[in-house]
């Protein structure tokens, strides 16, 4: 089965008339008749009931035309795509990162550029919100964030989530002595630290929702902290606990304790977000590589965990 039989199979249904079909094709009657009846004894069932006065679709072709079209679509979109990678513009692709998310866009850029090696993508660090800001203005094309994105005008796709397993708590604070796993109502009116609402709101409220859901009400301290490496630290620093992930466990710095919590924390979906209605070449295949990824993830292996801004 070649392309050019399903463009035929597709005309002839649109004409009903073989010689009007060979007309648009720019071939002769017969060779229409050929690549249809060459396509009947490939798929096993007849297409069309034919006469001397008539030609008519069987419902075996009624079905089989549609598949025809999305297969012939989907060829369309792929050359669409490689006519827009061709170009010099188009090797370009800036992505802005929220903190600790590296673990999900490393698997998509390399997917990305397996199947697009003129690409050259180049990464930024931000903050969930300043990167949704920044998409949105056009200032880079795509974001790996933690969701929910409070802005417009941008389309979203669930490449993992992330969720927090364990405290890290001060050596000063009695809990850290505790040994079994802890949970929110310990933390009820302790300091803990909390990523300030005016760089990532949708964490911060959640992280809020899940203490209150359990009637804990921790004396909360804003921080705006990018990465475990200064997080953990200022864990020993301020005297306040913070929820991390459980890579943690050997990286806990002196005057830090790791303990476990006796439930998951509260969990945030990480989104790619691009810019509604952008089609350009490099996010396209960006968007693609993310949903080759995360199909690649969830038959071989859990979803990556990591912690929370």
């Amino acid at each position: 089965m070649e392309l050019r039989d399903l463009e035929t199979f597709v005309v002839v249904a649109e004409e009903l008339h073989f010689a009007r079909a060979a007309a648009r094709l720019h071939v002769v009657p017969a060779a229409v008749t050929q690549r249809i009846q060459l396509l009947e004894q490939d798929f096993g069932v007849q297409l069309f009931s034919r006469s001397s006065r008539r030609v008519a679709m069987t419902a075996a072709g009624l079905q089989l035309v549609e598949a025809a079209r999305d297969a012939l679509a989907r060829v369309d979109a792929m050359r669409e795509l490689a006519a827009d990678l061709s170009g010099a513009a188009a090797t370009k692709l800036s992505v802005a990162v929220g903190p600790n998310l590296s673990a999900f866009l490393g698997p998509i850029l390399a997917r990305l550029t397996e199947s697009v090696p003129a690409l050259q993508p180049t990464g930024r660090s931000m903050w969930s919100d300043e990167a949704a800001s920044a998409v949105q203005r056009g200032e880079v094309d795509a974001a790996i964030l933690r969701g929910p994105v409070l802005r417009s005008g941008l389309d979203e796709l669930v490449v993992g989530e992330t969720i927090d397993t364990l405290l890290a708590i001060p050596d000063s604070d009695p809990l850290a002595r505790v040994e079994r796993p802890l949970t929110r109502g310990d933390l009820d009116g302790r300091p803990v630290l909390l990523t300030d609402r005016a760089v990532a709101p949708g964490l911060h409220d959640r992280i809020v929702a899940w203490f209150a859901d359990a009637d804990a009400h921790p004396r909360w301290r804003s921080h705006r902290m990018q990465s475990h490496e200064l997080l953990l630290p200022f864990v020993a620093i301020s005297g306040a606990t913070a929820l991390v992930h459980d890579h943690m466990t050997s990286a806990a710095p002196h005057g830090v304790s790791i303990r476990a919590l006796a439930e998951p924390g509260p969990r945030s979906p990480v989104l790619l977000v691009t810019r509604s209605g952008d089609r350009s070449g490099p996010v396209r295949a960006l968007r693609g590589a993310a949903v080759e990824s995360q199909r690649s993830r969830e038959t071989t292996a859990p979803a990556a965990v990591v912690h929370e801004e």
